[in-house]
């Protein structure tokens, strides 16, 4: 058993490693959906090539895991000259928190958009019906109709996307960064006490999912109180 001292002592590393992760995949979320925006925008363009850029970015991403993808960036990327010397690779490809990102955020907005997209599907026909017939232009009818309904159908599904994104956040160790999972193997390495630490950073990994789960679950209520006041 780790000595109390040694253990207090760790603390503050496993903190800032936890708040590491949580910044890490706030950023890698919310860029994402930012991002499944614009792919659904591409999707419902009704131009062939847009739409199906954004099926084969979608099938590809879902289709592989995501410690290959951040492995591809990581390592696969600077084994090309021609990146090496680009501003891509001076400006923060180089860097392990960068890849970590932009492989987060890549991944996770395939899926967001998939959510999304099954959200908009499930919008009853006459409710965009109502709107066209009230003169509606598509980017009115969007923000106002579309959106808030696809976003109110998709709760469930962005809810474990996110919980996902958090587990899946510990494959940024792999590259060194020193996120909660990579703060605890160095910290495993230097104490040789696994049990105690893995198991710190289980209850905080689990700790932020079931606090993350809280908050869509009210915002889930609020959804349906707002239903309910206006039917």
């Amino acid at each position: 058993m780790i000595e109390k001292d040694v253990f207090l002592a760790a603390l503050p590393d496993v903190f800032s490693g936890f708040v590491q992760t949580i910044l890490l995949v706030s950023l890698s979320y919310s860029v994402a959906f930012v991002l499944s925006l614009v792919w659904l925008a591409f999707r419902f363009s009704g131009i062939p090539f847009f739409r199906e850029m954004v099926r084969a970015y979608s099938v590809f991403f879902r289709g592989t895991p995501l410690l290959v993808q951040l492995f591809l960036l990581y390592y696969g990327l600077s084994q090309f000259e021609t990146i090496q010397s680009s501003f891509l690779w001076q400006g923060g490809l180089a860097e392990p928190l960068v890849c970590a990102l932009v492989a987060l955020t890549l991944n996770a907005s395939a899926y967001i958009s998939e959510i999304l997209y099954g959200g908009i599907q499930a919008i009853p026909k006459n409710s965009l019906d109502a709107a066209r017939s009230f003169g509606m232009s598509p980017f009115v009818m969007a923000r106002r109709i579309v959106l808030p309904l696809a976003l109110r159908n998709s709760l469930g599904g962005l809810n474990n996307e996110w919980i996902l994104l958090i587990k899946g956040s510990a494959v940024a160790s792999t590259i060194t960064l020193m996120e909660l999972t990579g703060v605890t193997r160095t910290l495993i390495a230097r104490t040789y006490s696994p049990f105690e630490f893995y198991g710190l950073a289980c209850a905080l990994y689990f700790t932020l999912s079931l606090a993350s789960s809280r908050i869509f679950v009210c915002l889930e209520r609020r959804f349906q109180k707002q239903i309910s006041r206006h039917a």
